[in-house]
């Protein structure tokens, strides 16, 4: 049974990505002379550019269903390990070439590399997990049946989320022009980068725990598991999210430059607020999911989306590329919160009050540590000043979260828990390479 339903969900991702990119290639005569505003110069490159967007859209499918068995495995730490290993040379190579000069056209080709590499390095793993069994293209009607009333509405979520999250950037193209889109895109992956792919990997492990808890009925740890994740999720993304605020402006002058910096640090504010919200609504959709409600959040993602791409219709030709930072930022939290209130009502029986008072202390801590980094800021005169505040600010954070006793005994077991953990595996290295 688990081998025909690998095999027939990998025949569905290759269709599903096969067929995607046959309708981007098809349609991209339509964007490039009726839809996005592009100078002669530049539409063969553009062209050139959206048939390797279309390659990129296969692996990237291949890659969600490797994920898939590897989430299925439980394999929670070997996935966070390789998608913040990936992403981070992702992001240093896209710096290092636009640093260098090159273009848009060089960034998307850097990510093709990145999705064949991402995709032969999954592929490999999820071989080992499942032994010597070869994946072959094996179609069976009964285990598609199921596979599909399973994830049919995580399906309709996807697919919402990946429309609204890349149809802003049609929009930049087709209202404003391609020339704007540098100063949309890079705040927007440093955002990301924060608030989806760090925290992305404690709610794939929330979501077997929560599971887990139901099956038991223990409603007392559903609401431990709820509470005590989106307070770690705030915790460690409160850091990046706050040097972004009190920095952000500095940073992308030194490194971008002037041009930039004007019109790219509004935005980095606007999404660093709106991914560190979205990120602690991602339990929410852990625990509906755990209870088999799969409908509910999807529904809210599809929402979402919808709400992005009317936004950006109505925004974008009143205040330019900052309307689509704020279509996002208004879709985040018009859907978070509802979201986030049905969960605590109908499923934990809590309230906003409480959440209030969970976060007060955390709140008041931040506030401290932005006063202090504010006025530390006017002592920065270069880009190795502003790098070197990156851990800085981690640290003044920490420390103020502790002075404000934001961390109860069970916080502190699991730091102690993790740092025995790392000290273990480092230890376990060291053995390995000592010469016998």
């Amino acid at each position: 049974m688990v081998m025909s339903l690998i095999h027939t969900g990998f025949l569905f991702f290759l269709i599903i990505g096969l067929t995607g990119s046959g309708m981007i290639i098809l349609f991209s005569p339509i964007f490039i002379n009726k839809v996005f505003i592009i100078s002669d110069e530049y539409r063969i490159v553009f062209s050139s550019a959206i048939k390797i967007s279309a390659i990129i859209f296969v692996f990237t499918m291949l890659i969600t269903f490797f994920i898939s068995i590897i989430k299925g495995y439980q394999k929670f730490e070997f996935l966070a390990l390789r998608n913040v290993i990936i992403f981070t040379i992702s992001e240093l190579m896209i710096v290092l070439l636009l640093f260098y000069g090159f273009g848009l056209y060089a960034i998307i080709q850097l990510q093709l590399v990145i999705a064949i590499l991402t995709t032969i390095v999954f592929y490999f793993t999820c071989k080992k997990l499942i032994g010597n069994t070869k994946l072959v293209f094996r179609w069976d009607l009964s285990v598609f049946k199921l596979l599909f009333n399973f994830s049919k509405w995580k399906f309709i979520g996807g697919i919402s989320y990946k429309l609204a999250y890349s149809f802003d950037r049609v929009l930049i193209a087709s209202i404003i022009g391609v020339s704007h889109l540098t100063y949309y895109v890079i705040p927007l992956n440093l955002a990301q980068y924060i608030g989806l792919r760090l925290i992305g990997s404690i709610n794939q492990a929330l979501y077997p725990l929560m599971s887990e808890s139901v099956v038991l009925d223990n409603q007392r740890n559903q609401n431990e598991l709820y509470f005590r994740s989106m307070k770690w999720i705030f915790i460690l993304l409160s850091p990046a999210v706050l040097y972004f605020i009190i920095f952000g402006d500095k940073f992308l002058l030194f490194w971008m430059g002037e041009k930039f910096s004007t019109e790219g640090t509004k935005i980095l504010w606007i999404l660093s607020i709106s991914y560190l919200f979205g990120a602690i609504v991602f339990n929410d959709i852990s625990i509906c999911e755990s209870r088999g409600n799969a409908k509910l959040p999807n529904l809210v993602s599809l929402s979402a989306a919808l709400i992005i791409i009317v936004l950006n219709l109505i925004l974008l030709p009143i205040y330019g590329i900052i309307g689509a930072a704020i279509s996002y930022c208004c879709s985040a939290f018009i859907t978070g919160i509802f979201l986030k209130h049905i969960v605590l009502y109908k499923i934990l029986g809590s309230s906003w009050l409480f959440i209030i008072r969970y976060f007060s202390r955390i709140i008041l801590a931040l506030f401290v540590s932005g006063f202090l980094l504010y006025w530390l800021k006017s002592y920065g005169e270069n880009l190795v000043y502003y790098i070197f505040m990156v851990p800085i600010t981690g640290i003044l954070v920490l420390i103020n979260l502790y002075l404000f006793r934001c961390f109860d005994k069970i916080d502190f077991r699991i730091i102690k828990s993790f740092i025995i953990k790392v000290y273990k595996k480092i230890s376990k290295k060291n053995i390995l390479v000592k010469p016998i």
